[in-house]
């Protein structure tokens, strides 16, 4: 084996007629309606050509190097068939010896613990398999206490993959010398909980920047009246604003030539950038918030807490708690010599809903001179952290995600 495929794991890939290849354990017919439309097969890892830099191939049964066989499950919706899923009697016994852990990959989500156990416990019960059997590869960064995890979050190369010419670079470094219209930014597509809480917050300073809530975000009217109805309930004191101010006004909209309720952006926008160049503070507003909306035991980094980084801007996270600490073990600055960032501390939602609230308002209160004046004072932070996301682009992702997964693997530290 050559040097530099010395810690490149070995996976096992089905190459069946009535199979998708790169796709482990379904018939075509009873997977495709679960996977993401559109991708190309090594797409499903988040790899796309960068696939055989992390890992070799093989479509037959290795005799005895160890190896990952992995179960694709691309969309929240393959737990409706995942008992269906059949894995081969010379698998299991090679899982069994210890010389195969199968592999649940999805890194593009970070869905909770829970959704994960559940595919875990019909893999045993159906394959008799134990715990150290089975390895979640996923964008979820919280600790599970049972089962081995690898974290691999697409959304922290792709963000960067989209925005890495010099070019890109030079007009957002000069951009942070202007003088921008808008203090703020904060865009809000799906529908959830707390971002029409934050909406609804923001709603009185919405002129002062600029502030977005899709009607349904390309979602059904279920999901939206479920968001509304769980809104309303956990935030009594929002209900009035909301009913009376702003539902007669959604979609609250943007004219960058996205339209919300089709649309779906995340890391690439197509070039309608100008909005980021126009405001000063990002206010993400991340997919997990609350602890009871599939946010237990889930901490996720989506596209949206990198796009500020990608266009040097300081920000606010509306997130789980503990997202700023997570980015500054990841290696990047956060803005407490700036902006309170205590919020990220705090463990109760709505009290960490208001305290970042606060943190907003108070930071776009002061005079466009004066922010910025803030922004040349955090060009060292923006070099940083886009030099850290440059590296992590570069090699350092796949460096961490090619020798967790050997480690796992051999069962080295």
């Amino acid at each position: 084996m050559k040097k530099q495929d010395k810690l490149k794991t070995l996976l096992y890939l089905e190459y069946e007629p009535d199979q998708i290849f790169y796709i482990n354990g379904f018939k075509k017919d009873q997977i495709l309606p679960y996977l993401a439309s559109g991708w190309e097969p090594t797409g499903l890892y988040a790899l796309w050509s960068d696939f055989d830099t992390i890992f070799r191939k093989t479509t037959s049964i290795p005799d005895d190097e160890k190896f990952f066989y992995p179960v694709v499950v691309s969309l929240w919706g393959v737990r409706d068939i995942f008992k269906e899923i059949s894995i081969s009697n010379k698998i299991i016994k090679k899982v069994k010896k210890g010389q195969c852990k199968i592999a649940l990959i999805c890194p593009f989500e970070g869905w909770t613990w829970s959704w994960w156990d559940n595919l875990a416990e019909i893999l045993k019960e159906k394959f008799q398999l134990a715990d150290e059997h089975i390895v979640f590869v996923s964008a979820n960064y919280f600790p599970h206490t049972k089962y081995k995890t690898i974290t691999f979050n697409t959304w922290e190369r792709q963000i960067f993959a989209n925005y890495s010419t010099a070019e890109h670079f030079e007009r957002s470094w000069s951009a942070v010398n202007n003088i921008r219209p808008n203090k703020f930014i904060c865009l809000n597509r799906r529908p959830s909980i707390h971002r029409y809480a934050v909406v609804s917050n923001l709603f009185d300073v919405r002129n002062e920047g600029i502030l977005t809530c899709a009607l349904k975000g390309s979602y059904s009217d279920w999901y939206q009246n479920w968001v509304e109805e769980n809104f309303l309930k956990e935030y009594p004191e929002l209900s009035d604003r909301y009913k009376t101010e702003i539902k007669p006004l959604l979609p609250l909209t943007y004219e960058d030539g996205i339209n919300p309720e089709v649309d779906n952006p995340a890391a690439n926008e197509w070039g309608k950038v100008e909005k980021y160049y126009s405001s000063y503070l990002y206010i993400v507003t991340e997919t997990f918030f609350e602890n009871r909306a599939q946010g237990e035991n889930t901490l996720f980094l989506s596209e949206k807490i990198f796009k500020p980084i990608i266009f040097f801007q300081p920000f606010v996270a509306f997130a789980r708690p503990g997202t700023l600490k997570l980015m500054r073990d990841l290696g990047y600055q956060t803005f407490s010599d700036f902006i309170d960032e205590s919020y990220d501390e705090v463990i109760d939602d709505k009290a960490r809903l208001q305290a970042a609230t606060e943190s907003v308002k108070k930071f776009i209160s002061m005079p466009q001179q004066h922010l910025r004046k803030l922004m040349l004072e955090m060009k060292p932070i923006f070099k940083h952290n886009y030099s850290v996301l440059k590296t992590k682009y570069e090699h350092g992702i796949y460096d961490k995600l090619k020798q967790d997964l050997y480690n796992c693997l051999h069962e080295e530290n």
